[in-house]
């Protein structure tokens, strides 16, 4: 069976769970999660309890990584 890596997530390709509308549909979300996350103010992230720094770090990963 042929196994595909992405990342932390590895799928079977055959596997009837794994579709690739998820998988760009999870893609998506993170990048409009991130984006949103540079986007609010510092009140909003300490509400949260990440800082700015966390912020950038998570908006800075790839679309792909977790």
């Amino acid at each position: 069976m042929t196994m595909l890596s992405l990342g932390a997530e590895s799928l079977h390709a055959a596997s009837p769970s794994f579709s690739v509308r998820g998988l760009l549909t999870r893609w998506l979300r993170r990048v409009r999660e991130r984006r949103e996350l540079m986007q609010m103010s510092d009140h909003d992230l300490s509400d949260i309890a990440i800082t700015r720094t966390d912020a950038w770090r998570e908006a800075e990963k790839p679309f792909w990584k977790d």
